[in-house]
């Protein structure tokens, strides 16, 4: 039997030969896409080569552009000239000069002129190449520093164009296609014309808006009619599309001689704001600008007739109006106040017919003469156009001679309030006394002992009724002495007192001068005084000292007049030494010799007898006395008489400052530091020029000394020049070192004070000026504390600082002040 297998169709169907598929051709869609795609890469390659090349070209072309840039800023910075000849343009001379005169007065992006101060150098925002690569125009942002008053300063950013072409050689700066700029333009108002170019038609529109109401602003402040301000011709300003306008701003007696014709660069030369703060800083530069040759035309003011005072008149004008602030600050005014500056001295640089940088004083001045005549600066202008008697005029609004001591009062009282001084504390405490001076309506024939305190700010009257005419402090102890003039016609000699915690103790029937004070007790030294038949008794001369000397103890004084115990001393200008129980004194001898004589502790001869020759003694100690000898520092024993010289005038000329010409010095006063006594003080002046004096410091424990200072305003030695006369320089011995010259030029007094404040290693000057006499001044124990009263205030000062107070009082004829220990 045969063996069947079995299957299904599709079992079939799998089984059978597969067909073979038929052959077909390549079609041909598929080369072209082939061909498209290499071509494509190879096209993509050959762009991107040239694209890269380029770049590199632009890149280089633009880093030559910078170059040249780099090269024009140095060059502007270091006012080169010669050195930008190489990177500029010459296709246009006249525009090529200017650039050179900007580069000249450092103006390419400076705007000074138009109050804004460039801050370092322009960045360059973005750089346009023309499609032949022989053009490129830089855009750059400047940013500038604009002052905002009281020394503070904002920020602003001015937009700046700039073209290059190329060159033969390299990039030139060049000057843009007449094109570039447009046809110029007109606005007119009630005061100005304003020609502008086409360019920078919006920004001019609303710069000729703003001038407007800003010169309206001023002829309503100063009253329309004053100075014709609708009656006279417009100003024409034009905004010129060159930069010679830009040199023009920079040379005030340029624009202030174009009389009502003014031309300024367009706002584009300027720089172009980027936002409304912007503006307002380029406004107000063209504001300043415009006005001041506004009213110069209105006044008739012809430059430069006084242009520094013109200019401080004008900028106080337009600190009123917002346009620039006022440079000087409460601290200038206060500098200017204890420097003594007097009126006459600034005047006397009022006719300077040059500008140049503000000068603190005569811009005070401007400030004064504003506040005295309620006028604004263009009315004090007019007596200066018309030629007028400048010093005439100021002395009819002020009332009184300029170098009078009411001229210099109201001057110092306005410095005084300008300074603020009133408002801020003082710089280290009062000093632990109160004080005391005599005042009274008919001084001295009525006179009252009034004493104030700093520290509670509180007046007292003391005594009345008496006429006092000086009182002196005792120092280190309390209380006063008073010297009481005679009345009616007793015509007897005056009298002296001594006044302490309320009471008073009759001390001689005469009077004498306070000299000094006995360390260890209350034994008081003093040259009797006697009256001065060519001066009237109410003269400051009223008195003068004789040689006789009386010493008193106080100890033994009783309300009985005459009941003090005194001693006579044949010594006079006693120094104690620290202990009390010995003296010093300087006895004249033939031939301006000075002898050093010792006493017991009521000046009576000592055994020891002289000590030696020389002046300035101090005692170092009890036993050593330290003196100027032909020229040397020297310290002695007063014992044994040896001495050793410390310092001699050779040691000091090395000291002073390099390429100085003084080949000699003299030394003139030594004085020893109270708060250290290892520190000496050597005042020197040269031996040719009596005008200049020299401070230096001695180290007595190393024998090193310092060079400290010049001191140009202390005249050294004593002389009389014509009518002026100057004592000596007196040295204090105390935490400050202080130098006094009285100078009676005209007929006012000056005193100099150089103070020498250790811890802070600074020096400074206060002058006293006006009506101030050797009586009117004294110092705080701790020396920091000068007081002096004038008509109406009493001062109080401290030169180290800075600093001074003024206590307003109602008392007449004051005089006689002093720090009274309570």
């Amino acid at each position: 039997m045969s063996k069947f297998e079995w299957r299904t169709e599709e079992d079939w169907e799998e089984l059978a030969a597969p067909e073979q598929p038929k052959r077909s051709r390549p079609r041909r869609w598929q080369w072209l896409v082939t061909l498209t795609i290499f071509l494509g890469l190879a096209g993509y390659f050959v762009y991107n080569q040239v694209e890269q090349r380029i770049e590199e070209a632009t890149h280089t072309v633009e880093q030559d552009v910078l170059s040249s840039l780099d090269v024009l800023q140095t060059a502007n910075a270091n006012r080169d000239v010669e050195l930008v000849n190489g990177v500029l343009s010459g296709r246009d001379p006249q525009w090529t000069d200017i650039q050179r005169d900007l580069i000249r007065h450092r103006l390419l992006f400076d705007r000074t002129p138009f109050g804004l101060t460039l801050i370092g150098t322009p960045e360059v925002i973005e750089t346009t190449l023309a499609p032949d690569l022989l053009t490129a125009e830089l855009n750059l942002h400047a940013h500038y520093a604009i002052a905002i008053g009281n020394g503070l300063t904002q920020t602003i950013t001015l937009e700046h164009q700039a073209l290059f072409r190329k060159g033969a050689r390299n990039w030139l700066y060049a000057p843009p296609e007449t094109e570039f700029w447009g046809e110029m333009q007109s606005i007119s108002g009630s005061f100005l014309t304003l020609h502008y170019p086409a360019r920078d038609a919006d920004i001019s529109r609303r710069l000729a808006n703003d001038l407007e109401r800003k010169i309206g602003e001023m002829c309503a402040m100063i009253a329309f009619d004053a100075i014709n301000c609708l009656r006279g011709s417009r100003v024409e300003l034009t905004l010129a599309n060159h930069a010679a306008g830009l040199v023009m701003a920079n040379e005030p007696e340029l624009w202030l001689q174009a009389g009502r014709t003014l031309v300024l660069p367009a706002p584009t030369l300027v720089g172009l704001p980027l936002n409304e703060q912007g503006y307002q800083a380029l406004f107000r530069g063209y504001a300043v600008v415009t006005l001041q040759a506004f009213i110069g035309e209105r006044t008739g003011w012809q430059c430069c007739e006084r242009a520094v005072l013109v200019q401080a008149l004008l900028d106080r004008q337009f600190s009123l109006l917002s346009l620039k602030p006022w440079p000087l600050l409460p601290q200038d005014y206060a500098n200017l106040l204890n420097q003594g500056v007097l009126i006459q001295d600034v005047v006397a640089t009022w006719d300077q017919t040059s500008f140049r940088e503000p000068d603190p004083a005569l811009y005070a001045l401007a400030d004064f003469l504003q506040t005295v005549t309620e006028a604004p600066a263009p009315l004090v202008l007019i007596p200066i156009a018309a030629g007028d008697d400048l010093t005439g005029w100021l002395t009819g609004v002020l009332r009184a001679n300029l170098a009078s001591p009411e001229s210099n009062r109201q001057w110092q009282a306005f410095l005084y309030q300008q300074s603020g001084l009133a408002n801020r504390p003082p710089p280290v405490p009062w000093p632990d006394q109160a004080i005391s001076m005599l005042c009274g309506p008919n001084f001295p024939d009525a006179a009252a002992l009034y004493t104030y305190h700093p520290a509670e700010e509180q007046w007292r009257e003391q005594l009345g009724g008496r006429a006092f005419f000086t009182a002196q402090s005792i120092p280190e102890q309390p209380g006063l002495v008073l010297i009481e003039q005679s009345l009616g016609a007793e015509n007897r000699p005056p009298q002296t007192v001594f006044w302490r915690g309320g009471v008073t103790i009759p001390l001689l029937e005469r009077g004498f001068v306070l000299q000094a004070v006995n360390p260890a007790g209350t034994i008081l030294a003093g040259g009797t005084l006697k009256l001065n038949p060519n001066t009237s008794t109410h003269s400051a001369d009223a008195f003068l000292s004789t040689e006789e000397i009386i010493l008193i103890d106080l100890d033994t004084c009783t309300n009985e007049m005459g009941s003090c115990s005194t001693y006579s001393t044949p010594l006079p200008n006693l120094h104690w030494s620290p202990n009390g129980d010995l003296t010093l004194s300087r006895v004249n001898r033939p031939g301006s010799i000075s002898e050093l004589r010792l006493g017991d502790n009521i000046g009576q001869n000592h055994p020891n007898g002289a000590v030696g020759l020389g002046t300035s003694a101090t005692w170092l100690d009890n036993e050593h006395i330290i003196h100027l000898r032909s020229q040397e520092v020297v310290i002695t024993h007063v014992y044994s008489k040896k001495s050793e010289t410390v310092l001699a005038e050779r040691d000091l000329l090395p000291l002073l400052p390099e390429n100085s010409p003084i080949s000699r010095l003299t030394i003139n006063e030594i004085g020893l530091s109270q708060s250290d006594p290892n520190l000496l003080f050597v005042l020197a002046s040269s031996f040719n020029d009596l005008s200049a004096a020299y401070l230096f410091q001695l180290n007595l424990s190393e024998r090193q000394a310092t060079y400290l200072t010049r001191l140009d305003d202390v005249p050294i030695p004593s002389v009389e020049i014509g009518k002026t006369f100057r004592i000596p320089v007196k040295i204090r011995a105390n935490q400050f070192q202080v130098l006094v010259t009285i100078v009676h030029g005209t007929n006012i007094p000056v005193y100099y004070f150089y103070s020498y404040q250790m811890a802070q290693d600074k020096i400074s000057l206060v002058k006293l000026v006006g009506g101030t006499n050797s009586g009117n001044y004294d110092w705080s124990n701790d020396g920091y504390w000068l007081v002096t009263t004038d008509a109406g205030h009493l001062k109080l000062i401290a030169p180290g600082w800075g600093y001074q107070r003024w206590v307003p009082h109602a008392f007449a004829n004051c005089r006689a002040v002093n720090w009274l220990n309570e």
